[in-house]
């Protein structure tokens, strides 16, 4: 009596198994970077993949493109679709630029302003909505099923979103960019709302210049010696905060993304106290 193999032979323990969002690319890519060699290729509708094998080395890879049915979506299959989009907006140009860099057919239905924007696709006008991240987080938690809406993984454009002060307000913008600055650099020393008060006595020059334990930076800008601790204590790091308001615990269920520190990939870092 012979027994089946769990592993064929020439085969690794682990085989992976990539869902794509351009199979088709991804096998090129491989060819061209890794020498892959294509073993076989199924063809899909749409000049998709639905199932192909690579070798790179002695490894095989499986490959097939997203498909909605499987729950893996992407913005890149959103060739043809209808578009829901504010105009006279950055994120109207945007996406028309999206959709052109990516040879995508569009078809967007523009509103002036985002109530009607949302309601139109809440209505079944069109098959996907379009706005800031933060926006499309926010506009979610209103929906009648939050739950049956999905945001896309893909960031199209750079839209970075800050606090502003008036102009010509030296001071008030000083405190406000190192207060925003001190809750970044808080995050990064691993300076906590909890642990803010043990964390004077650390030898780290910066914390301490920070933390009022040297030098007067707080009074240089008008405000108390112990500025950054009272402003840590109150609302923590920027970790703290963002996972507070923002984060996959909430509502709005933002993951970190690009607003990660820039020692965990993301583009958050600020320039030292001094």
């Amino acid at each position: 009596m012979s027994r089946v193999k769990p592993i064929p032979e020439t085969y690794p323990a682990v085989t992976p198994m990539l869902v794509c969002s351009n199979a088709s690319g991804t096998i090129d890519f491989c060819k061209t970077v890794f020498g892959a060699k294509e073993r076989m290729r199924m063809p899909g509708p749409n000049n998709s993949v639905m199932h192909a094998a690579i070798k790179i080395g002695d490894s095989v890879v499986y490959l097939t493109d997203s498909n909605e049915q499987w729950g893996a979506k992407s913005a890149k299959k959103l060739g043809g679709a209808t578009v829901c989009v504010e105009t006279g907006t950055t994120t109207e140009k945007n996406l028309a630029d999206y959709f052109r860099t990516n040879k995508m057919q569009l078809k967007a239905l523009t509103f002036e302003g985002n109530d009607p924007t949302r309601q139109a696709y809440e209505a079944g006008r069109c098959d996907a909505y379009t706005t800031d991240a933060s926006g499309l987080a926010a506009t979610r938690m209103i929906m009648k099923d939050p739950n049956e809406h999905v945001i896309l993984p893909e960031i199209i454009s750079k839209e970075p979103l800050g606090p502003m002060t008036r102009h010509g307000d030296n001071q008030w913008t000083d405190i406000i960019r190192w207060v925003y600055n001190a809750a970044l650099i808080a995050e990064e020393k691993g300076i906590t709302k909890a642990n803010v008060e043990q964390m004077k006595s650390s030898e780290d020059p910066e914390v301490k210049r920070m933390l009022g334990v040297t030098d007067t930076v707080g009074p240089d800008m008008g405000l108390p010696q112990d500025w950054a601790v009272r402003a840590l204590k109150a609302e923590g790091n920027y970790g703290e905060i963002f996972e507070r308001n923002l984060g996959p615990k909430t509502p709005l269920r933002l993951e970190r993304g690009l607003n990660a520190q820039w020692t965990q990939g993301g583009l958050q870092y600020a320039p030292p106290i001094r």
